[in-house]
């Protein structure tokens, strides 16, 4: 591997995509998640929004009775 290899692969990594995560417990575990999820959301992500609205639905629902 020469240095104008390694140059070229970090470039193509840097800015490739990144897979968006809409997995719903990453969004559960991470805030960091979440909030790049409300941000997709507010710029009118239909997949965001979706799971965003299976989050808010979750915390809707009293826990069950012990």
């Amino acid at each position: 591997m020469s240095v104008q290899s390694g140059h070229q692969m970090f470039r193509d990594t840097r800015t490739a995509p990144r897979q968006r995560p809409t997995d719903t417990d990453a969004l559960r575990r991470s805030r960091i998640t979440r909030g790049a999820v409300m941000f997709r959301a507010s710029r009118r992500d239909r997949e965001a929004r979706e799971a965003l609205a299976t989050i808010a639905d979750e915390a809707a629902t009293p826990p069950p009775a012990a």
